[in-house]
């Protein structure tokens, strides 16, 4: 999430280049006056011929900008619209279901047949049969997604895809940061219980669940490569300077479309020879 947020800060920090400027040289006003009267001469002669131009090219000409402000416009109004109907499901299942309130969470025990997920402080739970140990271990995965605020994450990538609809790298990066979860929450469970039990939960993903784009769901897409990351050694020292050399290439980046101030400076006026006009 730092280099997300970088990336959208960056590009809105200015800076104000320092540049010498120059002193105007005199000029007589015999020559001013001789440049003043040449350029309404030539303007008189070419002002018709481009006015009847311009009027020629806009009447055939469409409103691109107004077009694709359309688009998007539409394109926005689709996003929000997901959002609020995820969030209404997910309200609705609040509201409806049986409440268990913990020290750290809430368990919501669900009447339907759903997968496990979590959102903000609730861990939602079907009616499935789980055995003590798998359900001992479906908590510990979602309570670490809990204690982590993940749901914030979650929650402001969501806000972006909105505003960034159009922008595939959004999703591409949503999807990164929900297996980036993933691994922390199984490393979490794997450190009290045994990887092969875990790993056979897992694979009891077989049948959909309730997909709401605000959650946490235990069983992801994604489950082979959750349970190859679990048989991984862990990273040595090479892999680990991946990650800052990652964090300065996307600073570099941002910096690059950092938009200058540049002040005004007053260039010396040279004055053209006009003979032959």
């Amino acid at each position: 999430m730092t280099s997300l947020t970088l990336g959208l800060l960056l590009p809105l920090i200015s800076y104000i280049p320092v540049e010498e400027t120059t002193v105007l040289p005199v000029i007589t006003s015999q020559i001013n006056e001789v440049y003043q009267s040449q350029i309404i001469a030539i303007e008189a002669h070419v002002s018709p011929a481009i006015s009847s131009t311009q009027s020629t090219v806009e009447t055939f000409s469409f409103n691109w900008t107004l077009i694709f402000q359309l688009i998007y416009f539409l394109g926005l109004v689709f996003a929000m619209f997901r959002l609020i109907k995820s969030s209404s499901k997910l309200f609705k299942l609040l509201s409806t279901s049986q409440t268990n309130k913990k020290s750290s969470h809430s368990e919501i025990v669900v009447s339907e047949n759903i997968l496990p997920f979590s959102f903000m402080e609730y861990i939602f739970i079907g009616n499935q049969d789980y055995n003590s140990v798998e359900r001992n271990n479906i908590l510990r995965h979602e309570l670490y997604h809990v204690q982590s605020f993940h749901s914030i994450d979650i929650l402001f990538i969501e806000l972006l895809k909105i505003i960034f609809w159009w922008h595939p790298m959004v999703y591409l990066y949503k999807r990164a940061v929900a297996e980036n979860h993933e691994y922390s929450a199984d490393q979490a469970v794997l450190s009290q219980s045994s990887r092969k039990q875990y790993c056979e939960l897992l694979m009891k993903a077989t049948f959909p669940g309730v997909n709401l784009e605000l959650t946490n769901p235990f069983f992801q897409t994604f489950i082979k490569k959750r349970i190859t990351m679990m048989y991984q050694k862990e990273s040595n020292r090479i892999t680990l300077l991946k990650y800052p050399l990652a964090l300065i290439a996307v600073v570099f980046m941002a910096t690059i479309f950092v938009k200058p101030l540049v002040g005004q400076v007053n260039d010396p006026i040279k004055i053209a020879s006009i003979t032959g006009l």
